[in-house]
């Protein structure tokens, strides 16, 4: 994106646009404190167990109930997303802070947890989808820098203002800022998805969301055991800190500053040589490094979902589809192979734990692993992608086009009939830019016009591009007039008829 559109997009954020980094400090203080990292107890081991097997189910049970519905979750769930974060946070502390450390209480917390992370995971997907691709690029990566700023003021706080801060303050904001922001939105017509839909899609993000999945599990399993070695105390929780923030920053970065964004299987192959490298510390220097070895998994898995997220909420917005689906499509692989390397860690630290030289082997199993998942997201005849990111117009100092977006992370999978597809796709909405040239439109007509042929009201248009309604509804008579319509309904039949 080019520097001048960057900054305008940075001017024009909103406070609760951004909401999302109080929901992740308060699950980043939930999972990083009250307990040994080396020696934790059966009752923090099962938390984790609930707390992710639940986000996971519930996600995936929303998913199942909206596959077929032309809606998305009412607005009034942020309020009960608020209220369970809360409740779950206050049961957390409750269990391992005030000496309640009993199954029931850990459980509970745990379940609370899981649901509260899928209302908010859910809630502000569909956000990001019907906020438009220039922003939502953006808000996603710069919240995840936020959280980790707010996580370490949240640090610095005496015991007593950290728990009123985690169970009352940041969970009221989680919740105001998402209801705030879900208010807002104007979504688009959605289409449900067929089979040959569901193909479609498979075929275009299979490879990198089977990248983020072999990252997250290869993640998780080394976490576990790391944790298990006991020079690495004090420092894995630091270490991924550490790696979430980089990858936080790097996204941001590369979305605000990049012209064409980053496609997720470059970046994959970028960092598999990095993490290599760090695999092979612990190997020659000891158990001292496992927690840089943590880290740098967090660094590369982070940075990798975050360009998923990225890429989920763009391309649902290209298509069309129910945000609650394409999340589920996208991310419930990932939560799922996450929980999986998880459990298999926990199984294999009693195991691993009394020798080191098992440790390593394991490591390498882990490095073989990451491998084969290169060669395999490799395979095939790899064409110069449709559209490698998001590329923008520059204009003038009050003006942003989008220009025939597809997904970031989109990488055809060969030379098929979806690709050609996809291909026709690209060139209609190159033309459909045209055609509004063609017509005299200026460039904020066009921009406008844009907007209204995907069903977005005069007020739900004002918000997005920051100008009154009546400026909004000038343009949009001068639109009108200059294609012959009379209304939005015969702008977007044009458009599904094949006109522009």
């Amino acid at each position: 994106m080019p520097l001048n559109n960057a900054m305008m997009l940075l001017k024009g954020l909103r406070f609760h646009h951004l909401g999302f980094c109080f929901f992740w400090a308060v699950i980043f203080v939930v999972l990083s404190g009250l307990q040994s990292t080396s020696n934790p107890s059966d009752h923090w081991r099962l938390y984790l167990l609930v707390e992710q097997t639940v986000t996971t189910l519930a996600v995936g049970l929303v998913v199942y109930l909206y596959w077929r519905k032309k809606t998305v979750l009412p607005r009034w769930l942020s309020l009960v997303a608020g209220f369970t974060l809360s409740g779950g946070a206050l049961l957390y502390f409750m269990a391992f802070a005030f000496g309640f450390d009993d199954v029931v209480t850990a459980g509970i917390s745990g379940v609370m947890l899981g649901c509260a992370n899928a209302l908010f995971f859910l809630l502000w997907q569909t956000f990001f989808v019907t906020e438009g691709q220039q922003r939502s690029i953006i808000y996603i990566p710069i919240s995840a820098v936020l959280s980790i700023v707010l996580y370490i003021v949240t640090q610095l706080l005496p015991f007593l203002a950290l728990l009123f801060v985690v169970v009352v303050v940041l969970p009221f904001l989680a919740m105001l800022t998402l209801h705030t922001s879900l208010g807002e939105i104007e979504l688009y017509p959605i289409r449900v998805l067929d089979k040959i839909d569901l193909k479609r899609v498979v075929a275009d993000l299979w490879k990198p969301i089977f990248c983020v999945c072999a990252i997250g599990f290869v993640w998780k399993l080394v976490s576990r055991l790391s944790g298990s070695v006991e020079s690495s105390e004090g420092f894995t929780a630091m270490a991924v800190l550490v790696g979430f923030g980089a990858a936080s920053l790097l996204v941001a970065l590369i979305e605000l500053f990049s012209k064409k964004g980053f496609e997720i299987l470059r970046m994959y192959q970028i960092l598999f040589p990095i993490i290599t490298g760090i695999f092979l510390l612990p190997t020659f220097f000891g158990s001292y490094y496992s927690p840089l070895l943590t880290g740098m998994l967090m660094f590369g898995f982070e940075t990798v979902n975050l360009l998923l997220l990225v890429a989920c909420a763009v391309y649902s917005a290209q298509k069309r589809y129910s945000p609650i689906v394409m999340y589920g499509i996208c991310i419930f692989p990932v939560l799922f192979f996450m929980v999986a390397g998880d459990a298999l860690g926990s199984v294999l630290t009693p195991i691993l734990a009394f020798d080191f030289a098992h440790v390593i082997n394991a490591l390498f199993v882990c490095v073989y692993l990451l491998s084969v998942v290169l060669v395999l997201v490799s395979r095939g005849r790899k064409p110069a992608p449709v559209i490698a990111g998001t590329e923008y117009l520059a204009l003038d100092d009050d003006t942003l086009i989008s220009d025939s977006i597809e997904a970031a992370a989109y990488v055809p999978a060969g030379i098929t009939d979806q690709q050609a597809q996809v291909g026709q796709d690209e060139e209609a909405e190159l033309s459909t830019v045209q055609y509004f040239l063609q017509k005299g439109l200026s460039r904020r007509e066009i921009e406008v016009a844009e907007l209204l042929t995907k069903g977005h009201s005069v007020a739900a248009i004002a918000r997005k591009l920051y100008i009154s309604e009546n400026t909004t509804r000038g343009h949009t008579k001068s639109i009108y007039r200059r294609l012959g319509v009379h209304s939005r309904q015969e702008l977007i039949d044009m458009r599904e008829q094949g006109i522009f």
